[in-house]
């Protein structure tokens, strides 16, 4: 028996694009904060995917970029 935590979703690049207009249809401050696509059947450098990891990247809370450590420190500073 494998366990279901290895075999991902089976989402094809098909199911992806309806994943990148979903994701890019939800507005500033609600919507998904975080998104795991790994271990499916659409290749790593798919052009969905990519744009789907870039929203992400700018909505997960857990994702500090430079910049948004400056934005913070402006912030606190004011």
């Amino acid at each position: 028996m494998q366990s279901s935590q290895n075999l991902g979703n089976r989402l094809s690049e098909q199911s992806l694009f309806l994943f990148l207009s979903s994701v890019g249809a939800q507005t500033e401050g609600g919507g998904l904060l975080r998104l795991c696509l790994n271990r499916n059947r659409f290749p790593p450098d798919c052009d969905s995917f990519l744009k789907i990891k870039e929203l992400m990247s700018l909505r997960d809370p857990l994702n500090k970029t430079p910049s948004a450590q400056v934005d913070d420190e402006q912030g606190q500073a004011a």
